[in-house]
């Protein structure tokens, strides 16, 4: 599903469920922190992706 938007603020949270088409994007003026907990775990234990070209690489490593 696309087309959907939501703004939101300081302590929220938000769920989307496995399988869902999501993309977090920061309009703001202030520095977004991103936390993503899956369950079961989809990276090897101590992952640390600092930035999204480094996620992007090990997926892309991870499926080819």
């Amino acid at each position: 599903m696309t087309g959907w938007t939501y703004r939101l603020e300081d302590d929220w949270a938000v769920i989307v469920p496995g399988g869902t088409w999501h993309n977090v994007v920061n309009d703001g003026d202030e520095v977004l922190k991103l936390y993503s907990l899956y369950a079961p775990p989809e990276h090897p234990e101590g992952t640390v992706h600092r930035t999204k070209a480094e996620a992007d690489a090990a997926e892309a490593e991870h499926h080819h």
